[in-house]
């Protein structure tokens, strides 16, 4: 099981192998939720829409209907998880 060490400044060093399995690239805000049994659960934090707007649209891009997002997404998360 991998340790983290705290370091002088408060700071936590997350083990290679948890950043790695995580997907935690330096800069990437990791979400710590605390459980009723004092455990602490650690997920890549959400991304805000208005943190991200915008930055997919190319000069001359024709738009794309919701439904066809939304079937997109489904397709990624289908071929992500299966």
């Amino acid at each position: 099981m991998p340790i983290a060490k705290l370091g002088s400044k408060g700071q936590l060093k997350l083990p290679k192998d948890v950043r790695k399995a995580l997907g935690l690239n330096q800069g990437d805000q990791v979400e710590i939720i605390i459980t009723n049994k004092n455990e602490a659960i650690l997920r890549l934090a959400s991304i805000k829409t208005d943190e991200v707007f915008g930055i997919l649209k190319e000069y001359g891009q024709k738009p794309v209907s919701i439904e066809a997002m939304k079937e997109g997404i489904k397709k990624r998360m289908k071929d992500h998880f299966e």
